[in-house]
């Protein structure tokens, strides 16, 4: 059964809500594989997170902010996902990488995607 966790992250600049441009077109991706009828009935959670630069409070903002924008633009290309994504923001929590680098600090401005059984 293919629920959980899927191996995509949409990336974003330090302080910005606004997709990159290979984000773009795996958010294209993400909704085509969705479309497919065997993943009607399930539902989609998106989970922001940001690095740790600047406010806590602001970064969990950030992060929910970032889990919208995507929200948005699945539902823009995707009519039928309307009701059935759910967005939470984490801010700095969890960090795939180092907040130490640059490069890591990049990898933690993401959106991960996670497929649920309704």
């Amino acid at each position: 059964n293919a629920q959980g966790r899927l191996s995509l992250n949409f990336l974003f600049k330090s302080g910005s809500s606004e997709l990159d441009n290979k984000s773009v077109k795996d958010l294209e991706r993400l909704v085509n594989f969705l479309y497919r009828s065997k993943y009607l009935d399930y539902k989609v959670v998106l989970i922001g997170y940001s690095d740790n630069i600047g406010d806590y409070y602001s970064n969990i903002q950030l992060s929910e902010n970032r889990a919208l924008v995507v929200k948005d633009r699945m539902i823009d290309l995707f009519k039928a996902l309307d009701g059935r994504v759910e967005v939470l923001g984490m801010g700095p929590e969890i960090p795939i990488a180092t907040n130490e680098t640059l490069e890591g600090r990049e990898k933690n401005r993401r959106v991960e995607v996670y497929i649920v059984k309704k």
